[in-house]
């Protein structure tokens, strides 16, 4: 049985890693990443990243189909 199903505190007492907004957006910046804060727990924003994600792949697709059109 896993440790959340035998405590239903197990989250709780986990200790929580919190990174500023300032820092969290220059280190995404930094690396050339889109920042997005997200709450899994109030259930905010956590489908943006999937939803960015798949658009910049659509988005790749395509020039690389478009790119592959242009060769034939």
């Amino acid at each position: 049985m896993a440790r959340e199903a035998e405590n239903p505190d197990f989250w709780n007492t986990y200790p929580r890693l919190v990174v500023e907004q300032k820092q969290a957006q220059e280190w995404a910046e930094t690396n050339d990443l889109e920042y997005c804060e997200i709450s899994v727990k109030e259930m905010e924003n956590y489908e943006v990243p999937f939803r960015d994600m798949a658009n910049s792949f659509d988005r790749l697709y395509k020039e690389k189909v478009e790119i592959f059109h242009s060769l034939v």
